[in-house]
């Protein structure tokens, strides 16, 4: 399972408080412009990274459960080949 616009997400969600503080305390056009592309350029690379490791933390994750389950499995293969009379 992979974790998907998690970067996208972040990032609008800055633009738009961003963009609201912007019209709430009356800045310039040209001073709220260059701050929502600072804004959304940091926090898409955050929301990348941020996606990055939680795709690579749920990765392990789904690894580890694998191996559990193929030993488990092949634990119960060989308890019942062990059962089974020659």
């Amino acid at each position: 399972m992979h974790i998907r616009n998690i970067n996208t997400i972040l990032m609008l969600t800055a633009g738009i408080i961003v963009g609201l503080y912007s019209l709430i305390t009356k800045y310039s056009l040209e001073r709220t412009a260059y701050t929502l592309i600072i804004v959304l350029v940091v926090f898409f690379v955050i929301g990348s990274v941020l996606q990055g490791v939680l795709n690579r933390v749920l990765q392990n994750a789904e690894n580890v459960q694998q191996e559990t389950i193929k030993k488990e499995l092949d634990e119960t293969v060989k308890n019942l080949e062990d059962e089974t009379p020659e």
